[in-house]
């Protein structure tokens, strides 16, 4: 009778690599020890580009710091009645907020 040795896949395979690159390969993948984002991730809205829209500066859908995968509307949202879409923020100092405006003004 043979002896038994623990079934298959019971011993770890030879590591091609040392166990510190291992480590950060790991971290690099499920991110561990990556610094947290500080900023407020935009919630999951429709974004407006258009430049030319009077409420620009007051509405959220265009001052808002977009995110990685962020969705825009094709096109302008506005009517001949305003924007249904409009949604107005709270703070005072709206193109000191707007990104896109300090970029223009360059």
């Amino acid at each position: 009778m043979t002896q038994w040795h623990g079934g298959k896949g019971s011993t770890q395979r030879p590591k091609s690599i040392a166990d510190e690159e291992y480590a950060q390969r790991w971290d690099a993948i499920f991110g561990k020890d990556q610094p947290e984002n500080k900023e407020k991730p935009t919630p999951e809205i429709t974004m407006c580009e258009d430049s030319e829209c009077p409420l620009k500066n007051k509405c959220y859908r265009y001052i808002a710091i977009p995110s990685g995968f962020q969705s825009y509307f094709v096109g302008s949202p506005k009517s001949m009645d305003g924007c249904r879409y409009f949604l107005r923020i709270e703070q005072e100092n709206y193109t000191a907020l707007n990104p896109k405006e300090q970029e223009s003004d360059s």
